[in-house]
């Protein structure tokens, strides 16, 4: 679509239209409207902001329609072009930039959690203030999604198990839109077989039967909050929402605030500004919530990491759909908190899967195992176990010497826990030094050094 300057519409002023085009700039996103298809065939009257022009087109268009159009040449023409839809990587790059300067370890959210959870339940056994008062449905709300939050956590002797860890891996978070999706599902094929529900007919072409919205709905709740509860992306999903939607005070209670002596024309001072200030301070998101003064910090603090828990998870899930290794191996990674009596520990796991080839499909296929930890007192271990055809081949690192000779020790119990579940053990070793790399990019490190 191109815009030449000679072509402005004589309906709008030219000098104010030319000053207008003038401040645009390459690469400006705009939205065009277009108004009537004029006589000649590839020229059509749009508007743009404020500007009634006409333009050449050669892209298909109806009247009334809103164009996103993206401005690539200013100097002499206005050429506007139709941005490309959005590509699987370009999706990716957009969420790396966003959740890589974000992401904290997933378990550092327990601790400021665990601080607001006590200091609520303090304030809900004193006299009740004005603060809390005000948004009592809201701190039950918190009261009880942090303790759903917190009991989902498994702890040291459930990840013990191997149902334990299979479960805990389930609900790490990494899981859950294909588990959703896989809940929708299930329920249409429920409810289109069930001889209690409305008889379905099946149109010729149709996939798939037609459900009611409504009955699809109520069933898909009803099984979808039994998920949210225990999941911990969706829980941390639900308290970041919760508290980002906090009540806040309004300028007049701002203003009450600044002085505990109001006389009547302070009174009405203080309203005249504040209902001057009143659409720029909710603009500007400026006002503070309505929260208990020792709340406060832990509540900013809370924030903070759960955004970063969440930024962590949902890298971890983009890693599964990364182009560059889908192709060949399939690879899934996870962090899983847990609860080592009263502190909170984390495991690292990466799950690969090699890509059987077409010419070997019947070929076994090749799993492994990456884990990463650091326990108290036992330094960092990491583990790379590889299962094919049934054989177990195992590596352990350790930098403390006392653990690697715990690990030692412990060898014919872990072989005998393989060959309970008809694994052989082909070779196991135990090595020093820090390992190959199993979590690329450590949490703590920053990526950004805001002195520079």
């Amino acid at each position: 679509m191109e815009i030449p300057k000679h072509h402005i519409s004589p309906v709008t002023d030219s000098n104010k239209a030319a000053l207008g085009l003038n401040k645009i700039q390459t690469g400006q996103v705009l939205y065009a409207r277009v108004i009537e298809q004029l006589p000649t065939k590839n020229e059509v009257l749009i508007r743009l902001g404020e500007h009634t022009l006409v333009a050449k087109s050669d892209i298909q268009h109806t009247v009334g329609q809103t164009l996103k159009v993206l401005v690539e040449k200013t100097a002499h023409e206005l050429i506007l072009k139709i941005p490309l839809p959005a590509t699987r990587e370009d999706t990716i790059s957009s969420s790396l930039r966003q959740l890589l300067p974000k992401q904290n370890p997933v378990g550092d959210f327990q601790p400021p959690l665990q601080q607001l959870l006590t200091s609520i339940n303090k304030l809900s056994n004193s006299a009740t203030t004005s603060q809390t008062a005000a948004t009592a449905p809201q701190l039950s709300q918190l009261k009880t999604l942090s303790i759903d939050l917190l009991n989902s956590l498994p702890s040291r002797d459930v990840l013990a198990s191997s149902q334990g860890l299979k479960s805990a891996i389930q609900n790490s978070g990494v899981f859950l839109e294909p588990r959703l999706a896989q809940i929708v599902s299930n329920l249409k094929i429920a409810l289109s077989t069930s001889s209690e529900g409305s008889k379905v007919t099946l149109k010729p072409g149709d996939a798939k039967p037609s459900i009611e919205p409504s009955a699809l709905n109520k069933a898909v709740s009803a099984t979808d909050t039994a998920v949210s509860r225990v999941d911990l992306k969706a829980n941390l999903i639900k308290l970041i929402q919760l508290l980002q939607s906090w009540p806040r005070q309004t300028p007049t209670q701002l203003a009450q605030q600044q002085t505990n002596t109001q006389t009547t024309t302070l009174n009405k001072t203080l309203d005249t500004l504040s209902t001057q200030n009143q659409l720029v301070m909710q603009t500007q998101n400026l006002n503070p919530r309505i929260i208990a003064p020792a709340l406060d910090k832990q509540f900013n603090e809370l924030i903070l990491k759960a955004e970063g828990a969440l930024a962590k998870i949902t890298l971890n899930q983009l890693t599964a759909v990364n182009p560059e290794t889908s192709a060949t191996r399939q690879s899934w990674q996870l962090e899983i908190p847990y609860f080592n009596q009263h502190l909170t520990e984390s495991i690292f796991l990466t799950i690969e899967r090699e890509t059987s080839s077409k010419k070997k499909q019947s070929a076994e296929q090749v799993w492994t195992v990456s884990i990463e930890m650091h326990p108290p007192k036992l330094g960092l271990i990491k583990s790379k176990i590889t299962l094919c055809n049934n054989k177990i081949n195992s590596n352990f690192w350790t930098e403390n010497p006392a653990t690697r000779t715990l690990i030692q020790d412990h060898l014919a119990l872990l072989k005998d826990q393989f060959k309970r579940v008809d694994l052989e053990t082909e070779s196991i070793q135990i090595l020093s030094g820090p390992g190959p790399t199993i979590q690329p990019v450590k949490s703590s490190v920053f990526i950004f050094n805001e002195k520079a």
